[in-house]
């Protein structure tokens, strides 16, 4: 058996509920307080002029490589340096996510770029 946090983020399926949870763990958004259905950022819950991230159903990270790259672009910019490798023929792609302070490393393999992507990143972020 491996870590519980490991085997807790890949035991997850690609999904509505997974691209929440990168929205609000990885990417630090929350839903606007006023249910207009937008992701903002957290610190804008409440103000009536927030700018929106989009829509809470149009976010797809775990599945789209566009939304995936946001998800990269927020880490890069935490401070952290991200690598990806891709297996040939058809056999997965790795995403490697390791502090700026060469702390911590988090890696994982899925078998779509998005998903290893979300995967690594989400693992980076939980306590």
């Amino acid at each position: 058996m491996g870590h519980p946090k490991w085997d807790e983020v890949n035991a997850m399926e690609p999904g509505l509920k997974f691209d929440q949870l990168i929205a609000e763990q990885v990417m630090k958004w929350k839903p606007h307080s006023r249910n207009t259905g937008l992701w903002v950022d957290a610190n804008d819950i409440n103000h009536p002029m927030a700018s929106s991230h989009g829509s809470i159903f149009d976010f797809h990270p775990t599945k789209n490589i566009v939304d995936a790259w946001k998800v990269v672009e927020r880490m890069r910019r935490d401070g952290n340096e991200v690598n990806l490798w891709m297996y040939e023929p058809y056999r997965g792609v790795r995403c490697m996510i390791e502090d700026a302070n060469h702390g911590p490393q988090f890696s994982f393999k899925g078998k779509t770029a998005p998903e290893a992507i979300c995967k690594s990143a989400l693992l980076a972020v939980m306590p």
